[in-house]
Formats: C-alpha cells, sequence, structure tokens
C-alpha cells in the first residue's frame, strides 16, 4: 500500500471513509484522537464467520495516514473486495478478498484489522 501515490491514497480514502460515513448526504468522518500513534476509539463492523475482519470508520486523513505506513504485500483490489463486502454485509463462504488480504505479508492492520485481534478498542495506526 505504500506504493500507492498520495493521490491515490486520497481518492481511495475519500471512498473508503464515505462509505463508512454513511454514504453521499452524510458528515464527513472527524479525526479519531490518538494514542502511542494509532487512532482510538472508532466504531468498527465486524464479521466473524466468514470475512474474520474488523472494519475501523475513520477519516480520509487518517486513513491516508494508515495507508502511507503500510507495508501489506496485498493488491489494493482486495482490500477494496474486503470493505466492500464487509459494508454490504456480503460476506460468504466463497469470498476470499478479505481472507487473501489479512493473510498476506503484513497487512492485518493496514485499514484491516482481524476482527478476532479486536479486544476493547479498534484502533489503527497513523502515525
Amino acid at each position: 500500500m505504500a506504493e500507492l501515490t498520495e493521490a491515490e491514497r486520497e481518492t481511495w480514502c475519500e471512498w473508503y471513509s464515505g462509505i463508512a460515513a454513511g454514504g453521499p448526504g452524510h458528515a464527513p468522518k472527524a479525526d479519531r484522537p490518538v494514542e502511542g500513534g494509532y487512532a482510538t476509539g472508532a466504531a468498527c463492523s465486524f464479521d466473524y464467520d466468514f470475512c474474520g475482519a474488523a472494519l475501523p470508520r475513520i477519516s480520509v486523513a487518517q486513513c491516508m495516514a494508515n495507508l502511507s505506513l503500510s507495508e501489506c504485500e496485498s493488491p489494493l483490489s482486495n482490500l477494496t473486495g474486503c470493505v466492500s463486502d464487509m459494508f454490504s454485509r456480503a460476506c460468504t463462504p466463497f469470498d476470499y478478498d478479505c481472507l487473501d488480504y489479512l493473510e498476506a505479508p503484513n497487512c492485518a492492520g493496514s485499514i484491516l484489522l482481524l476482527a478476532t485481534s479486536v479486544v476493547d478498542d479498534c484502533a489503527v495506526r497513523v502515525e
């Protein structure tokens, strides 16, 4: 993800944060408080069954910061597919975007978190 240009990160994060805010016409997500380099207190969508992912709702700026720090080795298409599946509640046993993304080296924590690793907070690294 770090190989994405600033403009590519911004475009993707605007799409992502727009969905996270509830779609067109909804106020954009504000920056979350940062503690120890992590945006904290973000609301999360979870799917424990098939996607196995936790999806934090963060601002465009914090999304961009997270992606710029990422060393994820999965293509952006897997992240996009998983986000789409999560928000449409369409995770099924035959959707592999989340699985492929979260099992790729260094990808858990790049926007998506492993659902089983989130205990109290859906914190996402931004610094």
